[in-house]
């Protein structure tokens, strides 16, 4: 019997390369094609020699039966059982019952064909969705060295990725078709962070919506934005003289085009009997009404995106638009200003590239800002309850409040390889949307997601949810043209807004020609389209003075006068702020609310302000170190981005303990601890537990000093031998 095969993924560093001239892009598809290629031979290979062994088997007993039954009747049956075991497995792997190759489709067309006595015909007829991705379908392909009719031979698409899974066999089928077009959307269009996981998505939102896919109108998008000018060298890759819609092209790649009997559909043009091609007229979906009010004409007062989305944050909203369009920068910065006037802002984001990571969610009372797809399944399983932690907090909390969650289309994605644990933060989001979407604004439940595009088909079905919710949708204007991080040039992208139309029906309105916006960036919510705008008309955000509900007998001090005041003083203001403050760290609290800047002071009031909470209000101290009972040492912890950079540390020397090399890391041991300085390998290495407690924090290489919480660190032998020899 066969067994599993499973197809690896080439090297992401090349997918990933952000050089803008570089051909690493083209390579790793390339070589993604070759491995589906093989492996689809491999796997052919393995069953039929299984087969025929079975096979064989079954011909040994029936030839032996009559001289020897015992022996007969035992290969007859070993034969029949490794037979049908092969057969059982192939169909479970790959959805199709084949026997030598030959599923029973290709064996009905085949008998159908003997009997008709000639090859088929090559005639014009209409597909379903199941057939094109199945591949029950004949296509035609001609014998270049015989130009006889009968020399023509026939072929299934069945044949291309047919021992491979069903969504292995689609991404073959559909990569192959496209693949100039594929290639130079993930480089043009995808930012080199977020190019795996765009492959990945867009081969399930294939597999998932057909040629509904909002990926083929993004590709067709591509496609005239870059003229062909050669092919490139890929097997199996279509030559295209001039562009095709990509859903045509896939099509075209797998179905017999219209011709005459006899000529195959690549011969000349000028042959007597030949039948030019005709290539089908299109049509969508959905039919697209353009209201011609649909936005906002200039007046005495011009309302922009960002004035909208401030004036309405109270609205939920799922806020859809293409890269660069100002879209998490626009809630971003209407949530800062909301903190500011005293709201709780949460944010999620579990797809987090580190480009994302810019400090434009520092306002936050609680995020959660990292890329669980890099983390090992402990790691990312911690993520997700810190996540559903805070949820549970938000709904908790009886205040003005606001929850962004961010990246839905990547975290709630068919594709995630952690689809399974993920499933209750989904469901927790889902009780969020329905408490928004049943009770509204009197709930003060006010809740944002954001998505780069909207495709309800390749969500999981508990996630769809979302398009219930307020439509806000951000794009680059018609007509105008403005550059990725890489230099490239991006404009209007008619596929995602095709997209968002077939997922938002009702609200979806199209954008007209001739919007004003003064920053070639436009936005629409309820109904109307208008400039996007930008964040100088909000106000400044303070950081917060004195709390008033300080004790009366802590004297008063003022920024500047708290940094230069004894340290009865400075721990006096710093313990009646802390009992009022919004913040859930120790540094973000020293530095943005005690107005320290300096690295080593932050340090000295943390010190004493955590030393003071252990032994007088320990009650206060598990205010900002969750989950455990304070001791003044966890403060060495209590920063933004500790969780980050311990997920990292987790993550080096390929998640294995750098100690032992042998057990996987699980913990982030400090060689010294620096705060908010602390960087993975520089001062933090992976260990397993056994290592981290018995040699790490060894008498031999650790020095205790508990005059300061800081001062406790790694021997200098120890450390040097760590960086130096084993961390890889």
């Amino acid at each position: 019997m066969s067994k599993k095969l499973v197809i690896q993924f080439p090297n992401r560093a090349l997918l990933e390369n952000p050089e803008p001239e570089s051909t690493t892009v083209r390579k790793w598809v390339k070589e993604r094609l070759n491995l589906l290629n093989q492996g689809n031979c491999d796997r052919e290979e393995r069953v039929n020699v299984s087969e025929g062994m079975g096979i064989a088997a079954i011909v040994l007993g029936l030839g032996t039966f009559s001289a020897a039954p015992t022996l007969g009747a035992a290969a007859l049956a070993m034969g029949g059982i490794s037979t049908l075991l092969t057969l059982i497995a192939d169909a479970s792997h790959t959805r199709k019952v084949k026997f030598f190759s030959w599923s029973f489709s290709e064996v009905k067309g085949s008998i159908r064909d003997l009997q008709n006595n000639a090859l088929p015909e090559a005639t014009s007829q209409t597909y379903t969705k199941e057939q094109l991705m199945s591949g029950n379908y004949n296509r035609q392909i001609s014998l270049r060295s015989n130009s006889s009719p009968t020399a023509d031979k026939t072929r299934t698409s069945e044949s291309k990725g047919k021992f491979l899974t069903p969504l292995e066999a689609c991404e073959l089928r559909f990569v192959e078709s496209s693949v100039r077009e594929v290639i130079l959307f993930l480089e043009k269009r995808v930012p080199p962070q977020q190019r795996w996981d765009t492959y990945l998505e867009m081969c399930q939102s294939v597999y998932d919506d057909q040629l509904d896919s909002p990926y083929f109108d993004m590709l067709d998008e591509v496609a005239r934005a870059f003229p062909v000018i050669q092919t490139i060298d890929v097997p199996g890759a279509v030559p295209q003289a001039k562009h095709l819609p990509m859903a045509q092209q896939y099509l075209n790649s797998y179905a017999p085009p219209q011709q005459t009997q006899g000529y195959s559909y690549n011969q000349p043009q000028d042959q007597a009997n030949s039948q030019p091609y005709q290539q089908p007229e299109e049509k969508e979906d959905l039919e697209v009404v353009i209201q011609t009010h649909s936005y906002q004409r200039p007046g005495l007062q011009v309302k922009s995106g960002y004035d909208d989305l401030l004036e309405n944050i109270d609205k939920s909203g799922c806020i859809v638009g293409q890269q660069r369009s100002g879209k998490t920068r626009a809630i971003a910065k209407a949530s800062e200003q909301k903190a500011a006037e005293g709201y709780r802002v949460y944010m999620v984001n579990l797809a987090a590239k580190k480009v994302d990571q810019d400090g434009r969610w520092n306002h936050c009372y609680w995020k959660v800002e990292v890329d669980i797809g890099r983390l090992k399944s402990k790691p990312a399983e911690d993520v997700i309850d810190e996540a559903r932690n805070l949820i549970e907090d938000y709904l908790d909390y009886e205040g003005r409040k606001i929850l962004i969650v961010d990246e839905w289309m990547s975290v709630a994605s068919k594709a995630n390889k952690y689809r399974k644990i993920l499933t209750p933060f989904i469901e927790d989001c889902n009780q969020v949307v329905n408490i928004a979407i049943s009770t509204g604004i009197g709930s003060g439940i006010c809740i944002y997601f954001i998505c780069p595009y909207f495709t309800a088909g390749g969500l999981q079905d508990n996630a769809t949810i979302v398009s219930q919710l307020r439509l806000i949708m951000t794009f680059i204007n018609k007509g105008e043209t403005v550059t990725d991080p890489s230099g490239n040039p991006l404009t209007y992208e008619s596929g995602i807004a095709k997209g968002i139309q077939r997922n938002f029906p009702t609200q979806y309105v199209e954008l007209p020609d001739g919007v004003p916006s003064d920053n070639k960036r436009v936005y629409f919510s309820n109904g109307v389209w208008r400039g996007m705008g930008d964040e100088r008309n909000y106000k400044k955000v303070n950081i917060k003075t004195v709390s008033d509900n300080s004790s009366p007998n802590v004297k008063k001090n003022d920024l500047v006068n708290l940094a230069t005041g004894t340290p009865e003083e400075v721990l006096q203001e710093a313990i009646s702020r802390a009992h009022s403050t919004d913040h859930r760290k120790l540094w973000d609290f020293v530095e943005e609310e005690l107005g320290f800047t300096d690295h080593e002071a932050i340090k000295y009031v943390i010190d004493v302000l955590a030393k003071w909470m252990e032994k007088n209000d320990p009650t206060l101290g598990n205010k900002f170190i969750v989950g455990s009972s304070f001791k003044a040492i966890d403060a060495r912890y209590s920063y933004s981005g500790h969780k980050n950079n311990v997920d990292e540390t987790i993550a080096l020397n390929d998640g294995m303990c750098c100690v032992c090399q042998v057990k996987l890391a699980k913990h982030a041991h400090h060689l010294n601890y620096d705060g908010k300085n602390d960087k993975p390998k520089k001062n933090m290495i992976p260990v397993c537990e056994e290592c981290h407690d018995k040699v790490c924090h060894s008498e031999l290489n650790w020095k205790e000093d508990f005059t300061s919480i800081w001062k406790s660190k790694s021997t200098p032998n120890f450390a040097h031998r760590i960086i130096s020899e084993m961390i890889l």
